[in-house]
């Protein structure tokens, strides 16, 4: 018992303390890096403003689970291959219905992926900030002094991500130091 006590908090301090150092550079700027990752963020699209948990699985695979405000809190919206769902208690449906209809959460994960694969076409800022574009239109990327995302501005519904706790899911974690 002692042993799962000892493994639990390494594993969790492996993942808050991990660092997004040596990302992908095109052009002489930072892209952001091209990982699975968890993060908090608050996001304002079209006007309204929601603090969510995201985690990206994989490019084209991505997790909100909304936190804020509290009639949405626990709603959890998945983006896989272009597809946008909403779940929420035993409810699901499928958002984005028509070629009009965009959803916060496939605006980030169209904008993000297309910077991590190499999309961003320009750098300012000393190479910590790219910009380029998305199915989706326009945006661009604030790199942190750890390269972690820190902002997320697109113009599709003037949506605006800020980044926190960012942790690197893709660190092994199979072998964890036990402690005894």
């Amino acid at each position: 018992m002692k042993r799962i006590f000892c493994i639990i908090p390494s594993a969790a301090a492996c993942l808050m303390f991990a660092a997004c150092s040596a990302p992908k550079e095109a052009a002489g700027a930072a892209l952001p890096p091209d990982i699975p990752f968890s993060a908090e963020a608050d996001i304002t699209y079209g006007g309204e403003d929601c603090k969510v948990q995201i985690r990206r699985l994989e490019a084209g695979n991505w997790e909100f689970c909304v936190t804020e405000p509290y009639p949405a809190e626990g709603l959890v919206i998945t983006v896989s291959d272009g597809v946008t769902k909403l779940k929420m208690y035993d409810m699901e449906t499928i958002a984005d219905i028509n070629a009009d209809a965009v959803s916060m959460a496939r605006a980030v994960a169209a904008a993000y992926d297309s910077a991590a694969s190499g999309g961003a076409d320009t750098a300012q800022d000393g190479g910590k900030s790219v910009s380029g574009s998305s199915e989706f239109g326009a945006y661009s990327i604030k790199l942190g002094e750890d390269d972690c995302p820190e902002i997320l501005d697109a113009s599709v519904g003037k949506l605006s991500v800020k980044f926190t706790k960012f942790a690197d899911l893709e660190r092994d974690l199979s072998e964890p130091e036990i402690i005894e």
